[in-house]
């Protein structure tokens, strides 16, 4: 069994949190920093394996495109035009990631500026990395059919479906919270989410009362995405 390398890439403030597993599962490395932080941290690491690799959610938008196609380049060439409304930039700058087929028969999309999309992918390689995937953080929340909460250090993931939801930074939640469908509400407060999670959980309890539950997780936020990463089809 080969090493896992996860790392976590934040296009907006150029940082990046990265975590090892090695061959026996146990955490080999842990870090964050910029990607000549990790160049200088791993130096004298040698190790081998994949590379999976995560974005913020913010950085992509999450929708579907009713395409009624079931061949590839069909529905690459369509998703565009389905979807242009939505977006905030020029269709022509965008990239379009395609996943599953949800339950209602549409087809599951992600959008991301190109260029920032290759800033990532070029600030990756300047760290020696070539992943093998990348997802979004939010899909990488688990889901088992109702809407998960995860607060972890400064930032909480709202997922809502299949492949719908939103991530933001802690400050930010408390209006988020009013996004929340209807129905029971899960929330999981990591082990470094901090005062700031244990408010927001306390918010969460007092305004939806008995739709929702509140578990401590041990696990640290990104040791949580990371354990949850295969579960999202959805690869930019």
């Amino acid at each position: 069994m080969a090493d896992k390398l996860f790392v976590r890439y934040f296009p907006e403030s150029d940082h990046m949190q990265w975590l090892m597993f090695g061959d026996d599962g146990n955490v080999r490395l842990r870090g964050d920093g910029t990607p000549e932080t990790f160049v200088e941290r791993t130096t004298d690491v040698s190790w081998s394996g994949s590379v999976q690799a995560m974005l913020p959610g913010e950085a992509a938008l999450l929708t579907s495109a009713d395409v009624p196609s079931r061949q590839r380049r069909q529905i690459q060439q369509a998703v565009p035009f389905m979807v242009e409304d939505d977006l905030a930039v020029e269709v022509e700058n965008c990239h379009f990631a395609i996943g599953d087929r949800l339950d209602d028969g549409a087809v599951s999309v992600a959008t991301i500026d190109r260029a920032l999309l290759d800033q990532t992918l070029s600030r990756l390689k300047d760290a020696g990395l070539a992943p093998r995937a990348l997802k979004l953080d939010t899909l990488c929340v688990p889901f088992e059919g109702e809407t998960t909460v995860v607060v972890e250090q400064g930032r909480v993931h709202l997922r809502t479906g299949q492949v719908s939801g939103l991530s933001l930074e802690t400050a930010l939640a408390g209006t988020a919270i009013e996004l929340l469908p209807e129905g029971q509400v899960n929330v999981l407060t990591c082990a470094d989410g901090g005062d700031a999670g244990q408010v927001l959980a306390a918010q969460l309890d007092a305004e939806l009362g008995d739709d929702v539950e509140i578990t401590a997780s041990e696990s640290g936020g990104l040791d949580l995405l990371c354990a949850n990463y295969g579960a999202s089809n959805l690869d930019l």
